[in-house]
């Protein structure tokens, strides 16, 4: 058998891969070259049999399984990428908090206290005997941790303004 020169064409002619003149060319060779032909003939028989072997048919429950795996697999991809959206604005959020949380911390520590008393509890107990009035209330004086001594200082105070008032006014009995 001797081999034809367009025997290496005769695939790319099965599928379609020539252009125009050289399967115009080849066709014609088909019509006289016997062996030509029947290489043709058996890339198609070829073909026949590898699609009959490639179809597989599934069952209802082998498409019913096929379905919910790739429905469950959607799914799974789509909490994964919302679950990680939401990751990110909390994220964010938190980040906005503790700037804000920091700012307010600085602003705090920076401002100078001007609502609190400016005045130790010994002044205002000798300003309130000094003048007369009233022994300073809890309100107006405030001395974390030294309350025992507060009240000690009250009650001289209130002594001290009965002996100034006894001095001042005289005894009537």
């Amino acid at each position: 058998m001797n081999p034809c020169n367009f025997q290496p064409q005769l695939s790319a002619y099965y599928d379609g891969e020539l252009a125009e003149q050289q399967r115009d060319l080849l066709r014609e060779h088909l019509a006289t070259c016997e062996t030509c032909a029947a290489e043709l003939a058996a890339y198609g028989k070829l073909s026949e049999t590898l699609a009959d072997q490639m179809r597989v048919s599934l069952s209802q429950d082998a498409m019913h399984a096929m379905s919910a795996s790739l429905r469950k697999s959607v799914q799974q991809r789509w909490w994964r990428e919302a679950g990680s959206q939401v990751e990110y604005m909390v994220r964010r959020i938190t980040a906005v908090a503790a700037v804000i949380l920091a700012g307010a911390s600085a602003a705090l520590l920076w401002i100078p206290n001007r609502g609190g008393p400016t005045t130790r509890a010994d002044e205002v107990i000798v300003d309130s005997v000094a003048v007369g009035s009233e022994p300073p209330t809890a309100a107006t004086v405030s001395t974390p941790g030294n309350e025992e001594r507060q009240l000690a200082r009250w009650i001289v105070a209130d002594l001290s303004q009965q002996e100034v008032a006894s001095a001042v006014l005289p005894n009537r009995q």
